[in-house]
């Protein structure tokens, strides 16, 4: 999972848009990863979100933001604490699929 991602995962939940099991089932199959390694790989990733994350994912974030969403995400911390709490919510949706 890279830092896009992470934005990608936010932006289509602030959107609405519902997770879709199927999809992930399609992806993962797509690329020939079995599940297990799938949870590993995001528990990986999650464990790895840090406050010190946060700065290099703001960084890489600058790349494809306007300058006024990255302001806004670069001094909003309340955005980290709800991207880790999104991430954990996917993961009790789609472990059991």
């Amino acid at each position: 999972m890279k830092n896009r991602d992470l934005w990608d995962i936010s932006w289509l939940s602030q959107n609405n848009i519902k997770l879709n099991k199927d999809l992930i089932l399609k992806k993962l199959g797509d690329r020939k990863r079995p599940k297990a390694e799938f949870f590993d790989a995001y528990n990986e990733k999650f464990n790895s979100l840090d406050l010190d994350f946060f700065d290099v994912f703001i960084k890489e974030m600058q790349r494809f933001l306007y300058s006024n969403a990255y302001l806004e995400l670069s001094t909003d911390n309340n955005h980290w604490k709800y991207l880790k709490s999104l991430l954990v919510d996917i993961l009790d949706k789609i472990k059991h699929i």
